[in-house]
């Protein structure tokens, strides 16, 4: 249906040890601080593109801190997994990575 899920990314506290690999080894498209991500929401059928700061930059809407519910579902992450952000008042948002663009290569 969707890309892999990860239910050790579950819990809100519970973030990845280790980046997950690519197949030949390499760390593939992980999701780090400052890069930029493009998700979807497949239960609202909408997308949206975040990228990942150290704090929240109230000047950018696009702006996402790494220490919120959803920043910490996506760092460690990569293209094609779906993970689920623990968002305040309990409710649980599904997204899933359609992509990600280092901070280094949007430099370039």
């Amino acid at each position: 249906m969707y890309g892999r899920t990860h239910p050790e990314a579950a819990g809100p506290d519970r973030a990845p040890t280790r980046p997950p690999s690519a197949p030949d080894g390499s760390s593939g498209d992980v999701v780090t601080l400052g890069a930029t991500v493009e998700v979807a929401y497949p239960r609202k059928r909408r997308r949206a593109t975040y990228r990942l700061t150290g704090t929240a930059s109230a000047s950018d809407g696009r702006a996402v801190s790494a220490g919120s519910p959803v920043g910490r579902a996506l760092m460690g992450r990569r293209a094609g997994d779906v993970v689920s952000a623990h968002l305040p008042g309990g409710r649980i948002e599904q997204l899933e990575i359609l992509g990600t663009t280092a901070a280094l290569a949007e430099a370039s």
